[in-house]
């Protein structure tokens, strides 16, 4: 209960995208992993599970063992809703 209270709090400081935004972050994502859906989505991941309040790149200290996959913004839209509505 406390960690809800704590997140819901905290989500009034954080800024919204606004359209150009958010397609412009979305092209950065997208260059960054190379337009790879899978580095794409790990880059989301890794930067919530540290907090971090942008995308970054992954720092590589081995092998890349994802799967190359072509970019759909769309999907990637969708898990991004996903993600936040949860």
């Amino acid at each position: 209960m406390e960690y809800l209270e704590k997140r819901q709090s905290r989500q009034r400081y954080y800024k919204k995208y606004t359209e150009v935004g958010e397609q412009t972050a979305l092209k950065k994502l997208q260059d960054e992993s190379n337009n790879d859906e899978s580095t794409a989505l790990l880059m989301i991941k890794n930067s919530i599970g540290n907090g971090y309040q942008g995308i970054f790149p992954i720092k590589k200290n081995g092998k890349n063992n994802t799967t190359p996959q072509e970019f759909d913004k769309s999907k990637l839209l969708d898990h991004l809703k996903q993600t936040h509505n949860t």
